[in-house]
């Protein structure tokens, strides 16, 4: 061997003494892998899946296809079959036995196969198995015993005059041990086996009879029959099964297996009432007898949940009385309480009467002045000296004028608004002379009313409505000459409310009743800015007092398309 073969064996010796010191001593002995596995049990694990695997099957392959290691060494392979109506489901997991499962403890996890247990389950069919090897839940097998039931004309048929030891069972009936001494064969009970069903009975019934057609044989000696009835005030179920009295049921005891007859008795629950029953006869739970006190007493049957609800009403309708009460008294209260204030108030009571002395003050609405008192002052056979000036409007139905009106003793005269209706604008002319006639309708927001004439002129016969003047004009106008500050829009917007709910008020500010007005017209050009930027509403033409006596037609047939209703458009 040349000296450059030799250097090259010994750098390859030497790597593999460099390699074998720092790998782990678990690899070097050979056994890393081996030792590093986890020790947990593998079991098929996946969540609810629809399977295709029938009860009556016998024999079934899970369909998860997916394995995984238990977390914990514990833990052992369940797999749980549902059924519930047409959908059927199973579920295959890793489970510690010691730990319930859905409220049932895995009592044959020893067993190196999965066979199915049948569960109870208030709501659907439950069966579920477990096992200590590896994906031995992956195949499941369906006892016999637990899904044998038989039709009634295939049931076992007990007659009172036939023994016992002379009875043949059924083929696939499970048969119990056989006492070598007489020969003789004791089957295990007979009973009615229903899941929840809808039922018939009813608590009026002395007895009814079950609407279940199916009978089993009870899977275990100890059994006895069972039968349940449910009512929630709307929906009655009733289940018949097997079951041990010394277990609990729903979380009573049976004290009651011994009778022949299945006597239903109530017990207490919160989801509505139930009444159970147990005995010891074959098919004893075919019919629903009830108990003599419950049976005689019906009344007793008001389920929890009613009244509760009545309970929880209770409350809200006491406070709803209470309210109206107090709304009811306030009312009486503040309409006696005005009533005093009317009789009492003299500013008040200078609405009742008008001396000849009431001044004319035109341009100020903090005048007491009415519209009674302001008519006063025409003596209504000689016109008042009125100078017509300038027009300053003009509408659909009248022109309205500046105008001046002459004192009788000096020179001096009164700035004042007429509106002049032509002759056949006699209609209009005559409703807003009546609306400002109205004693009631005096308020600092609405138009102040002098009096009203009837004039012969060269052009024919006159209308005249002669009211306060504003010379800031109509609110279109004001506010197309006018940018308005933000308190100036206050005024105008407030003053303007307290206008139309005078309007639409059922009383005065004194307190006096009052006929509600609707103005049927109400837009900018027919409202006037006073002199401290305060709004009054005026042109009553069409406006209308909400009578009781009006019809739906006197309502419809009348005011601007605006405040017309649909229908009559």
């Amino acid at each position: 061997m040349d000296s450059r073969t030799m250097l090259q064996s010994l750098i390859l010796l030497w790597t593999l003494v460099v390699s074998c010191s720092s790998a782990p001593s678990d690899f070097v002995d050979g056994g890393y892998f081996m030792q590093n596995q986890p020790s947990n049990m593998i079991c098929a694990f996946c969540d609810v899946l629809n399977t295709t695997c029938k009860e009556s099957k016998g024999n079934c392959k899970s369909i998860c296809d997916i394995s995984s290691y238990c977390e914990y060494p514990e833990e052992v392979c369940v797999t749980l079959w549902r059924s519930s109506g047409p959908s059927v489901t199973e579920e295959t997991l890793c489970h510690n036995p010691s730990l319930p499962l859905y409220g049932h403890i895995l009592n044959d996890y020893d067993s190196s196969t999965c066979h199915m247990k049948r569960k109870k389950s208030h709501k659907e069919t439950l069966f579920m198995c477990s096992c200590n090897e590896n994906l031995c839940n992956q195949e499941f097998t369906f006892d016999k015993k637990d899904h044998q039931k038989v039709t009634p004309s295939h049931a076992i048929k007990i007659q009172n005059e036939v023994p016992w030891q002379k009875l043949k069972p059924p083929e696939n009936a499970t048969r119990a041990p056989v006492n070598a001494m007489d020969g003789v064969v004791k089957l295990r009970q007979l009973c009615k086996f229903c899941d929840n069903m809808t039922s018939s009975c009813d608590l009026k019934e002395s007895n009814c009879k079950s609407s279940c057609n199916k009978t089993a044989i009870c899977e275990f000696n100890s059994e006895v029959c069972v039968l349940i009835w449910r009512t929630n005030g709307s929906h009655t179920t009733e289940e018949t099964l097997c079951h041990d009295p010394s277990q609990l049921i729903y979380g009573y005891k049976l004290n009651d297996y011994n009778n022949k007859e299945c006597m239903l008795k109530e017990k207490k629950t919160a989801e509505g009432i139930l009444f159970m029953c147990s005995c010891s006869e074959d098919e004893c739970n075919e019919m629903l007898i009830w108990d003599d006190e419950n049976y005689k007493n019906p009344g007793f049957a008001w389920p929890d949940t009613t009244f509760v609800a009545l309970s929880s009403l209770l409350p809200p309708i006491m406070i709803a009385v209470a309210v109206i009460g107090i709304f009811y008294c306030y009312r009486v209260y503040r309409k006696n309480k005005l009533s005093k204030k009317w009789d009492t108030n003299q500013k008040c009571l200078r609405h009742k009467e008008c001396s000849e002395n009431c001044a004319m003050i035109i341009d100020d609405d903090r005048s007491d002045i009415s519209s009674t008192c302001a008519n006063n002052l025409n003596h209504n056979t000689e016109l008042l000296p009125i100078e017509l000036d300038t027009l300053v409007g003009k509408g659909r139905f009248a022109e309205v004028y500046k105008a001046k009106l002459k004192q009788n003793t000096s020179d001096q005269f009164e700035t004042v608004a007429v509106k002049i209706f032509p002759y056949l604008e006699y209609a209009s002319w005559k409703m807003e002379k009546e609306i400002f006639s109205d004693i009631n309708l005096k308020h600092e927001n609405i138009l102040q009313f002098l009096t009203a004439e009837e004039r012969k002129t060269d052009v024919g016969k006159q209308y005249w409505l002669i009211t306060a003047f504003h010379s800031k004009g109509n609110l279109q106008e004001y506010l197309s000459r006018h940018i308005i500050s933000w308190e100036d829009l206050l005024q105008l917007g407030c003053s303007l409310a307290h206008g139309v709910a005078h309007l639409h008020s059922d009383h005065t500010p004194c307190g006096r009743p009052k006929t509600p007005i609707v103005h049927r017209d109400l837009k900018s050009s027919n409202i006037l800015v006073k002199g401290d930027l305060a709004c009054c509403i005026c042109d009553f033409g069409l406006s209308l007092w909400l009578d009781p006596s009006l019809s739906v037609d006197d309502l419809a047939n009348s005011g601007q398309v605006g405040y017309k209703y649909h229908e009559f458009l």
